[in-house]
């Protein structure tokens, strides 16, 4: 089992949750979007847009 130690307030840690929810949500719904309408959605790389892995 991994135990992470948490960082802030748990208040942050659950609000910085439910944003990385609604961004997973959002992105399945563009994508159920643009199979609908027959668009193809190129993929980016997250590290190619300057983000940074958090693996």
């Amino acid at each position: 089992m991994r135990i992470k130690q948490m960082d802030g307030s748990i208040y942050d840690s659950r609000a910085n949750e439910n944003l990385r929810a609604t961004v997973a949500e959002q992105a399945a719904t563009i994508d159920y979007l643009a199979m609908m309408a027959d668009i193809d959605i190129p993929a980016e790389d997250k590290n190619e847009m300057g983000g940074v892995d958090d693996e």
